[in-house]
């Protein structure tokens, strides 16, 4: 009989327990609307920037720690917002789209998955995870800075990509990472005029999502 009573004890622990587990997990579903990605490509003389829209993304919590997410970007929706005349900004978002750079009929997402998170305090986390463009995966590893109150996540983060690792070569530059960029233009000549790394913001909004009933 006291065997019984303890097996039922130990039963009715562990059940707590994973219910204990299942409640600390928390969904927050990115509001895409709200949220933006900012880009900034840098050439010899100039800088382009632009916004590209998110298509989903959620982040996920265990406890009061971020734990894992994920991110998918419409490709498709590529602008650039620092030229004015429209026709010249038009022809600049169409190159940008072709074979040349992201190729976004063929390839009309992006995503980032997180493989890793680690959490560096007062709202900062180190993420790493797994970057796909266009058919190429690499690990990437970015700072995020995250604001929870209640229901309500805000969260801030800017990467850097190197747009090589992905087979984006055009005017790429070759020459050693370590040198500077307008040194490893004139050595390399003018045909390579725009720098490897690609510079994205992250501003994020997002809600916690609850278990419908």
């Amino acid at each position: 009989m006291r065997l019984t009573v303890t097996i039922l004890v130990i039963l009715m622990m562990s059940l707590n327990i994973f219910a204990a587990d299942e409640a600390t997990i928390s969904h927050y579903q990115v509001d895409v609307a709200k949220s933006s990605v900012n880009w900034k490509g840098t050439r010899v003389g100039g800088e382009h920037v632009g916004m590209i829209n998110l298509k989903s993304a959620k982040l996920i919590y265990t406890g009061d720690v971020l734990s894992a997410g994920n991110f998918v970007i419409d490709m498709t929706s590529l602008k650039n917002t620092d030229i004015e005349k429209i026709e010249e900004r038009s022809k600049l978002e169409k190159h940008l789209k072709s074979e040349d750079f992201f190729k976004t009929e063929e390839f009309p997402e992006s995503s980032f998955e997180f493989t890793n998170v680690k959490d560096m305090g007062n709202g900062q986390y180190a993420i790493t995870g797994q970057m796909t463009i266009k058919k190429s995966k690499n690990q990437e590893t970015f700072m995020i800075k995250v604001n929870l109150k209640d229901d309500e996540l805000v969260a801030v983060s800017d990467l850097k990509v190197d747009r090589t690792k992905y087979g984006i070569m055009y005017k790429a530059n070759k020459s050693d990472e370590d040198e500077w960029f307008f040194t490893k233009w004139f050595k390399g000549g003018q045909d390579k005029l725009i720098d490897n790394t690609i510079e994205i913001r992250l501003n994020i909004f997002a809600t916690k999502q609850y278990p419908e009933e």
